[in-house]
């Protein structure tokens, strides 16, 4: 069969060579880049029923009015304390991103500028350092995120102030310098791997050609597979754009040695065959092993395919086309370009042809290796096990900012806010509740189910403070859904004067019958979320009061001011408790203001 092959190769040399070099210039200036079309978002490549992709569904569902695309953070810090002139180039910087002349992309800036009731949370503790959250309408890791990025980090460097450190990080800051580092990475690996291949072919050969044909056939089978995966990623193939970077390592890896196995089976053939012939059989010897290689990799690397992670699923489907292409290569452009070079490919070496007998040291090796094979045994496998011992010292960091490199400014701005605010500032975790549709959630119950849930979060270590409609800001003061405030609330309501003018009594009779129904849906509310406080003989003492209480106050339709003795009523209540046997609408409401402050106590 690859006798056959090379048959059909070896007279088209030229042709072949053509093809490839046309092949390679075409793609490789036409196809999109795989840093351009590839996502750089690992999030990205999650299930769909991945809890967290779940959870950013809904939020962008039922957030989308009041939500953003993306976000990015101004780290603003100087070492002693910011100064004024610091935060007059702040509020600057402010004024502008939000201006005509900012990037068209923000969508809002929230500073203690627009802010400043979360002073405490944007500016640290130490007054060092000023944080200014820029929400984007646009998703990170997209080119037009990465472009706002550009401007904003070279609009802060104008007129800052001296000595004082400002760095652009988040989902933007950091989507940007991720993709800068991979196509960075990229180019940076190949180049090394390029000249490693070349040291490596040039002291084995010692011979420029025999080094020429393997760059040319590992370079026109790169470019060809990026070609290819950047066309196929624009159709809707979703891979990462660390592919590139892997993809370089493995090309070049598996043609190299597909290269230098035909290299040496036609430098073998060419002491008894002429050229032509020499390149022929080499496809025939070398063309199955090879093959049976490289089949063997992209078998194992398409098996990636049944992974459920997203990048791990689309990297090996992705390789495995990256490793037939450089087959390809390997069986029709390398032996073209033997037969195309003969004997004139060991040059200057011409006795390296009619000399194939192995060298005295190989032959040494050889001899040591079968007569004492447990010597080597020993001795590869201690070589082999020592990189292992670098195991005990590893440990796993998915962090895409330990990813970066320090010198960036997104992993600065990181770590300055590391530094100067909890970790959590700068990517919070958002937690969810998604409740029937005619849930009420300001109802007492369901307030008290959310505290406790918020409570819980606080327990656990990793979590510094959390923020909710029970505590807006974060810092633990504001406590307006709390029992106590609402007690007092409610205490106060029926104590406060009543406003919009003179009302007819009838009017202030009504007023007082639904200020006692205030009290009795948050009693029963309370009940509902405090069972055990329910079981007690005082809320059954509390529950009748009101309903006598509820009767009294109907009665006071009869008297001329029923709102304002509802009031004195209260306060009465407020003043000494009440010892009279007789039941009154005061002495009826004494077990309530009790059960009240008992509850306040409590809780």
């Amino acid at each position: 069969m690859f006798r056959r092959f090379g048959h059909l190769v070896v007279p088209l040399r030229i042709p072949i060579l053509l093809l490839w070099i046309a092949l390679a210039l075409f793609l490789g200036l036409t196809a999109p880049s795989i840093s351009e079309v590839a996502s750089s978002n690992q999030t990205s490549f999650l299930p769909a029923a991945a809890n967290s992709i779940a959870a950013r569904t809904l939020e962008a569902e039922k957030f989308a009015a009041s939500g953003s695309a993306s976000t990015g953070l101004l780290i603003l810090t100087r070492e002693g304390g910011l100064t004024a002139a610091d935060r007059g180039f702040a509020e600057a910087i402010h004024n502008w991103l939000l201006s005509p002349q900012g990037p068209a992309i923000v969508q809002d800036v929230v500073s203690v500028f627009s802010h400043p009731e979360q002073a405490n949370t944007l500016i640290s503790p130490d007054s060092a350092a000023m944080l200014m959250k820029v929400n984007l309408t646009v998703e990170a890791f997209q080119p037009v995120v990465d472009e706002a990025t550009y401007v904003i980090r070279e609009r802060v460097e104008q007129g800052k102030p001296d000595g004082l450190a400002v760095h652009f990080t988040g989902e933007a800051g950091l989507g940007t310098d991720l993709v800068d580092s991979i196509v960075e990475s990229t180019g940076r690996t190949t180049i090394v791997t390029v000249i490693l291949v070349i040291a490596l072919l040039f002291i084995i050969y010692r011979s420029p050609l025999a080094v020429l044909i393997p760059i040319i056939t590992i370079s026109l089978a790169y470019l060809v597979s990026r070609g290819v995966l950047g066309y196929l990623t624009q159709a809707g193939w979703q891979i990462s754009s660390l592919l590139d970077t892997y993809m370089v390592v493995l090309v070049f890896g598996a043609g190299t040695d597909y290269s230098l196995f035909f290299i040496s089976r036609f430098r073998e053939e060419l002491a008894h065959h002429s050229a032509y012939e020499a390149a022929v059989r080499s496809v025939q010897r070398i063309g199955a092993v090879i093959s049976a290689s490289a089949l063997t990799t992209m078998v194992g690397l398409s098996a990636l395919g049944f992974a459920r992670f997203g990048l791990v699923k689309t990297m090996g489907p992705g390789l495995a086309v990256a490793v037939g292409i450089t087959l390809l290569a390997g069986l029709t452009l390398t032996p073209a370009l033997l037969s195309l070079f003969g004997r004139h490919l060991f040059w200057p070496r011409k006795t390296s042809v009619e000399n194939t007998q192995p060298s005295a040291f190989w032959i040494k090796v050889s001899n040591l290796v079968a007569i004492r094979p447990l010597i080597p045994v020993i001795v590869i496998s201690v070589l082999l096990a020592i990189p292992y011992l670098g195991l005990l010292q590893y440990r796993e960091n998915l962090s895409v900012v330990g990813s970066l490199p320090k010198t960036t400014d997104s992993r600065q701005g990181f770590d300055a806010i590391a530094e100067h605010f909890p970790q959590g500032e700068f990517a919070p975790a958002v937690v969810l509740l998604q409740l029937p549709e005619s849930t009420d959630l300001a109802s007492t119950p369901h307030l008290r189910a959310l505290a406790e849930l918020q409570d819980r979060l606080l327990a656990l270590d990793s979590v510094d403070r959390t923020r909710s409609i029970l505590d807006p800001i974060g810092d633990g003061t504001t406590d307006a859904f709390r029992v106590p405030t609402q007690l007092d609330q409610i205490s106060a309501s029926l104590l406060a004067p009543t406003a919009g003018g003179e009302r007819t009594p009838a009017q202030q009779a009504n007023e007082a019958v639904s200020q006692v129904g205030v009290i009795e849906r948050y009693v029963e509310e309370l009940a509902a979320a405090f069972p055990d406080v329910a079981q007690g003989a005082q809320f059954s003492q509390a529950r009748e009061a009101l309903a006598s209480f509820s009767t009294a106050a109907a009665d006071l339709r009869t008297q001329a001011h029923p709102t304002t003795q509802l009031r004195q009523m209260a306060q009465q209540l407020r003043q000494s408790p009440p010892n009279q046997e007789a039941i009154t609408p005061a002495t009826a409401l004494a077990p309530v203001g009790r059960y009240l402050a008992e509850l306040s106590e409590a809780f």
